[in-house]
């Protein structure tokens, strides 16, 4: 039986899911086509979801610190050098740094009035 604690504290049991090592979460989602794929599909969905690794984004580096994360915090084994840098190039390629992670801020006439905003005293 393999347990893996996530940083929410959950348990996942990859034995009572009905999973063996080696079988993907999730095999219907799908990476884009390009030079590594088929690595990435096998190492990254024994876990998860193709949709959680593609709605990230990050630089080579970023990629990097996620793959660590995933070994050393939630049971990811270990792989070797080439293999890592299949990956991490796959996924900077393909899944590259957004410009922003975040929607445009509102324009000021869209903006709800602040509720807690305190009018300036009158002299």
């Amino acid at each position: 039986m393999i347990i893996r604690k996530t940083t929410l504290g959950i348990l996942l049991s990859i034995s009572a899911l009905g999973m063996s090592p080696g079988v993907t979460a999730q095999t219907t989602d799908a990476f884009v086509e390009g030079t590594g794929r088929d690595t990435v599909q096998a190492t990254c969905t024994r876990c998860h979801s193709a949709t959680l690794v593609t709605q990230n984004s990050g630089s080579e580096e970023v990629w990097r610190i996620r793959v660590k994360l995933m070994q050393t915090a939630h049971g990811m084994p270990a792989i070797d050098e080439p293999t890592e840098a299949t990956i991490v190039k796959y996924l900077a390629t393909h899944y590259g740094q957004k410009a922003a992670a975040r929607r445009a801020a509102l324009k000021p006439e869209f903006m709800p009035k602040n509720p807690y905003s305190q009018e300036p005293a009158a002299d």
